[in-house]
């Protein structure tokens, strides 16, 4: 009887354990993109320029998944792999798309702004830019992680929104951070939101002045100021979601400035017990 008890909990182990899933298992490093000419069209692959990744860029998102493998994100990985963007690719820029009536096709622009890394639900890409790996590097002021970490988090934050079906405007999370619609444009209630998008707009002026890190903690410490993590997470609803996800996930100081409706409307969505 003993000797089964052991075995059935030997089963029992191994059996929780292959049912854990680690974000380095989940995801693949593309080095190849095909376009063609329907969808995507050729001028997609033309705007954002693909190529193959060094062992050393793969090495280092491969380090920074390691961090994000966390027991609260299983769910979130589960989700991602059952019907989300699992391929990183390495591009030179970021692509709009617009459509070419004349020709009855979806077309596709170079951006010049420069990001870390982007994703395209309608081309299902993960673009992941020189910029993430040229910029410097600085540790958050909150959450004592690096940035880099928190972008990551972010991105895949929108992978798993559309993997479930934009989660983020079907559940009340919007609705807590208080997002509406004030008749021109949307905004959140209660707060001076001429005043939001002043502080945003310094912000963009640091970034141009390229000082990437006064900026990133003037986005932080103002968006802590207003219960939100970012001034960025206030700027519309699928962004706020994204910020909301990362910066609860990543950043032990969240507790003290998100509401707790918020933490535990998070806590529902992301399946956390």
């Amino acid at each position: 009887m003993k000797l089964f008890a052991v075995y059935l909990i030997f089963i029992l182990a191994s059996l929780t354990q292959a049912t854990e899933l680690t974000p380095n298992e989940i995801f693949e490093y593309a080095d190849t993109f095909k376009c063609n000419d329907k969808f995507p069209h050729h001028s997609f692959c033309k705007a954002v320029e693909f190529k193959p990744w060094t062992e050393e860029e793969r090495m280092v998102f491969e380090n920074i998944l390691t961090e994000l493998d966390r027991p609260e994100l299983q769910h979130f990985y589960k989700s991602i792999k059952n019907k989300g963007i699992t391929k990183f690719h390495r591009v030179s820029y970021a692509a709009s798309w617009y459509p070419n009536h004349r020709l009855r096709r979806t077309q596709f622009s170079r951006k010049q702004e420069k990001v870390l890394l982007w994703v395209d639900p309608v081309t299902k890409v993960i673009g992941v830019m020189d910029q993430f790996f040229t910029s410097t590097e600085f540790m958050d002021p909150y959450a004592k992680v690096s940035r880099k970490t928190l972008n990551i988090l972010h991105e895949l934050a929108h992978v798993y929104d559309v993997a479930n079906d934009h989660i983020s405007s079907k559940s009340n999370i919007s609705k807590l951070a208080g997002w509406y619609w004030d008749g021109k444009r949307h905004a959140i209630n209660g707060l001076d939101y001429d005043e939001v998008l002043t502080h945003f707009n310094k912000i963009l002026g640091h970034v141009k002045d390229k000082d990437s890190a006064r900026a990133y903690s003037e986005d932080r410490r103002l968006g802590v100021k207003y219960g939100f993590p970012t001034i960025y997470s206030m700027m519309n609803s699928h962004e706020c979601f994204a910020e909301l996800v990362s910066y609860y996930i990543l950043d032990p100081q969240a507790k003290h400035y998100l509401s707790e409706e918020i933490q535990q409307e998070l806590d529902k969505i992301l399946n956390i017990r």
